[in-house]
């Protein structure tokens, strides 16, 4: 039997919540501690890392199961939070293999006393590490089933969970075609050479409006920048900001065979005047190249980036790399429907409609010069992504995914079968911190005409969404109920609340250890329990009840009864569900 390692009541104030069940998938499994001594020095000075370290190992190693001991957990990462909380975060290990899906998290009170055990320990692995089939064998594979090239440099050994079953596995991610916001990863079995998995890992959205776009607030207005005295370019130590310009030049990349492909460059096009200010005047909508894009793009990820510093002031999208994140303004891709002259240098770029978050590949940093996590804007048909800001805020918003719990982009598995809830709360809180950011429930109001004149916006937190009727099977249909769980509770705070309510939600989510594959309710459940620490039981109640009003809590109990008749799917899916 596969579990989550059991934790003892004799540290812990609370008893397990679940127990697990043969056939069950590991659950997070959270408990409160009581009495646990400070490690503040004699003169007050906090606890160094490497103690915090040493301490959530003994924790983790008193209240665990006899079988999981702290030797099977990898290098610790401490987060500091604002409100002076100290979070120790372990992969799992298992014989030097990590446990993809396994991990956890101690929290530090500001007195360095461990308070809360976050932990999702996968038990019963797999006695033999030893892979049968090689690397190279399951990068073949991956290169046949994708026709994008994978050598074995991009297999990595690791133990994968499906369900309560637990085996080693090859995890392939074959280099992507640039521009595209589909960078797949496969899953194979390391010792049948079976493939198990396979998903896309990069995260997409149609965008999102912010009231200085030209649907709710046609009037520009002049704003801080920030940026340094004197700079010339559209870059600080946080973000850099680029336009994907026709220079009429081709580059080769790999798809299952090398391929001469009419690329854009990336340049800094947006220039100051006399007097160091941007203050460009808006373009046309399809105005391919417009540098004010590029000053568009650049405020509102900034002031995304800073509202997450406000939060953590050690907040960082891209830990542990020192580069600015790129966000790149009117993105267009040859006409791959016309595949002979896709390496035409005089062929016409064709707008890209849609805008995405990129975790890194190494193909993009060989096109476009960014390896790591970057966020690319489309030149729509009609409308210019870069011109929103809530789609600006949501794909910052998966970049905070990215950064703290990641959830994983696979399916989640629970007694009622497969759900998409780790890309429907993906999607879900991308729309709430945007929401959040801009002001209003509605995400999309000016992106939403580049598919329509006739719609208002492309999603709504003010929605009667619940479980498990607006269930769909797919990540942007399943985010809406979850979503406006979180805006309900919001909505009825003052000003100064909403804002504490928004840092508990963000303080959840930088406790849990990455990466995560969570349920619905598990995550509500963590986030009610972190309200309930910053605002109190009252608001706690509040999101209790809002997630208890949307089918999230107790569980999203995904059955439908069958009155007779014709049964359809939610009507945005035009009546259909996603088969999975």
């Amino acid at each position: 039997m596969r579990r989550t390692a059991t934790l003892s009541a004799a540290l812990c104030g609370l008893a397990l919540s679940s127990t697990a069940v043969a056939g069950a998938p590991p659950r997070l499994v959270t408990h409160d501690i009581q009495s646990a001594p400070s490690l503040v020095g004699i003169k007050g000075e906090r606890a160094a890392d490497a103690t915090l370290d040493q301490a959530a190992r003994s924790v983790i190693a008193e209240t665990s199961s006899a079988r999981m001991s702290p030797l099977s957990l990898g290098a610790s990462e401490v987060v500091s939070l604002p409100n002076g909380e100290r979070v120790v975060k372990m992969r799992q290990m298992h014989k030097g293999v990590p446990v993809l899906l396994g991990g956890a998290s101690v929290v530090f009170g500001k007195d360095d006393a461990a308070q809360r055990v976050l932990a999702k320990l996968i038990d019963d692995l797999p006695d033999d590490v030893t892979p049968a089939v090689s690397a190279a064998f399951a990068a073949e594979q991956a290169k046949k089933l994708t026709r994008l090239e994978a050598d074995d440099t991009r297999a990595k050994l690791a133990i994968w969970t499906v369900g309560d079953e637990s085996f080693l596995a090859w995890v392939v991610k074959p280099a992507a075609i640039p521009g595209f916001p589909f960078e797949p990863v496969l899953i194979f079995d390391a010792k049948t050479g079976e493939l198990s998995q396979r998903f896309n890992a990069a995260v997409e959205a149609m965008g999102n409006v912010y009231p200085t776009n030209p649907t709710k607030s046609p009037n520009l207005i002049q704003a801080d920048l920030s940026l340094e005295v004197g700079a010339t370019i559209l870059k600080n130590a946080r973000v850099e900001s680029l336009n994907c310009v026709d220079k009429k030049t081709t580059k080769t990349i790999n798809v299952g065979f090398p391929i001469q492909v009419h690329v854009c460059e990336l340049e800094q096009s947006a220039t100051p005047d006399g007097n160091g200010d941007f203050l460009l005047p808006a373009a046309g909508d399809t105005e391919p190249e417009d540098p004010f894009s590029q000053v568009q793009m650049f405020y509102h990820t900034n002031r995304a980036y800073n509202t997450f510093l406000g939060f953590d002031p050690a907040f960082d999208v891209n830990p542990g790399d020192p580069a600015s994140l790129p966000v790149i303004a009117n993105l267009r891709l040859p006409d791959f429907n016309d595949f002979a002259n896709i390496g035409n240098p005089n062929s016409p770029l064709v707008p890209f409609q849609n805008a995405f978050f990129s975790p890194g590949d190494q193909l993009f940093g060989q096109v476009f010069g960014t390896p790591g996590p970057a966020m690319y804007f489309g030149q729509g048909p009609v409308h210019d992504y870069a011109y929103d800001g809530d789609v600006v805020y949501h794909e910052f918003g998966h970049g905070v995914i990215n950064a703290t719990l990641q959830l994983v982009p696979t399916p989640h598995l629970d007694k009622y079968g497969v759900s998409v809830s780790n890309g429907g709360m993906n999607e879900g809180l991308a729309d709430y911190f945007s929401a959040a950011i801009g002001g209003d429930p509605d995400i999309g109001e000016y992106a939403a005409k580049d598919f329509s004149a006739s719609l208002s916006f492309i999603r709504s937190l003010a929605n009667p969404d619940m479980c498990p009727t607006e269930i769909g099977g797919e990540v942007h249909q399943d985010a809406t109920l979850f979503a406006g769980g979180l805006w309900d509770a919001r909505v009825k705070l003052a000003e100064a609340d909403a804002k504490a309510f928004d840092l508990a939600i963000y303080n959840a989510l930088a406790k849990l250890p990455p990466p995560s594959d969570l349920g619905f309710e598990e995550l509500a459940q963590e986030f009610v329990a972190s309200v309930e620490a910053s605002l109190g039981k009252p608001v706690a109640d509040s999101l209790t009840a809002a997630f208890t009003a949307r089918g999230v809590l107790p569980m999203c109990a995904r059955v439908l009864e069958h009155p007779g008749g014709t049964i359809n799917g939610p009507k945005d899916l035009q009546n259909l569900w996603f088969a999975l």
